[in-house]
């Protein structure tokens, strides 16, 4: 797989993007954040040829087959195509997701001392498709990732493309995260009509309030790992590309992941990482999970 630079400091240009002390408070409260245009042109232009590289079937490194046993190919029959841990396999997506303004920003909203990768995924929603083809379901990410310890983890949404409600942007139920109880249901390809948010996934006597969060080009959005959220139909002509860059803090460690029914359950990235002194899965790993930004 490939390997990531040290942590390298930000320029002066770059510090200027990061959040505010009220902006970080904002995300504190609703569980988003939308950055200013921050990403180079030039480098999302490598990730789109890297994007279509790997399509080809073309790889920088490789990785162990078992953790993209369920990944999108050409025969799975899966609209909504999902392929993960791009960045430890293609040299440019790498460079997008080590972009250093991007984990300074998730340090100062989540808030920690430190970034490390915790995975990305490529989640393509093919464009001239009938609405209800390209909807996915509210959910939160932490309901997927039972195996995190932290509730500090969070999310940088990076479409490729200006990306608005017919495009198949994020949609989030704004300060979800604070909710007394937090939904564990994954329902991501489990489309809920019409947008709706599920009673079933609403506390009693609260009313849900949805922000649309239409971004640009070179835009990002942030959201909270336990914020409910969904991306809405994709109604344009062209594929919507988008990469979900998983991001986790300092604290973050492994712990058995135990469903209601008493198995237990285990992510990926315990397929790809090595194992601590105690046999357990080290979610910090530099290989597999690779420091983005120390404080």
């Amino acid at each position: 797989m490939l390997t990531f630079a040290p942590v390298s400091g930000l320029t002066p240009m770059q510090a200027a993007c990061l959040p505010s002390p009220a902006d970080c408070e904002a995300y504190a409260q609703r569980g988003w954040h939308v950055s200013g245009t921050i990403l180079p042109a030039a480098l999302l232009d490598a990730a789109a040829e890297d994007i279509a590289r790997y399509r080809r079937g073309e790889r920088d490194a490789r990785i162990p087959t078992p953790a993209t046993a369920h990944d999108w190919t050409e025969s799975s029959g899966q609209v909504i195509r999902i392929n993960g841990y791009l960045s430890l396999q293609m040299r440019a997506i790498r460079d997008l997701v080590a972009y250093p303004p991007i984990a300074a920003i998730a340090g100062l909203l989540a808030p920690t001392t430190e970034i490390r990768l915790f995975h990305d995924r490529l989640i393509v929603k093919p464009g001239g498709l009938t609405p209800d083809a390209t909807e996915t379901g509210w959910h939160t990410d932490t309901a997927y990732w039972g195996s995190a310890s932290s509730a500090k983890l969070l999310t940088a949404w990076i479409p490729l493309a200006d990306c608005g409600a017919a495009q198949g942007t994020l949609a989030i139920v704004e300060g979800s995260h604070r909710w007394p109880s937090i939904s564990m249901e994954r329902r991501f390809l489990t489309p809920d009509a019409h947008g709706r948010v599920p009673d079933v996934l609403v506390p009693a006597g609260v009313e849900p309030t949805v922000r649309v969060l239409p971004v640009a080009r070179g835009q990002i959005v942030f959201h909270h790992s336990r914020v409910l959220h969904r991306s809405v139909p994709n109604r344009s002509p062209a594929a919507r590309v988008a990469l979900a860059v998983h991001l986790q803090d300092a604290g973050n460690r492994y712990r058995p992941w135990i469903q209601e029914n008493g198995r237990r359950a285990m992510h990926s990235n315990e397929l790809l990482c090595r194992q601590n002194a105690e046999g357990l899965p080290d979610f910090g790993d530099p290989a597999v999970f690779p420091v983005l930004w120390r404080a």
